[in-house]
């Protein structure tokens, strides 16, 4: 994977995360305590690669008009290995 100055090589340490990073569908929700407070999303860049973005979530769990799609990294799929954007993080603040 071509590594751009903004974004570092990271270890997937938790299995849910890596099962739905190779082959989950739909978005993987993350939550603090017994609250969803994170949505993933994965989008496909080529057979190869996923773009991975994050959305914080309401209070409530809902999204609404403020909720904005950060890029948090990318995630090769036939190394199996991710990079995550200095600037933002996958889990929750």
């Amino acid at each position: 994977m071509k590594l751009v100055k903004d974004v570092i090589l990271c270890t997937v340490v938790r299995d849910d995360f890596r099962r739905w990073l190779d082959g989950g569908t739909g978005p993987l929700t993350i939550q603090t305590g017994e609250k969803e407070s994170t949505l993933l999303l994965k989008l496909e860049k080529s057979p190869l690669v996923d773009y991975l973005y994050r959305m914080d979530l309401d209070r409530d769990g809902s999204i609404s008009w403020d909720s904005l799609l950060k890029f948090c990294g990318a995630y090769d799929t036939e190394h199996q290995s991710s990079t995550a954007s200095r600037t933002q993080r996958f889990a929750p603040r």
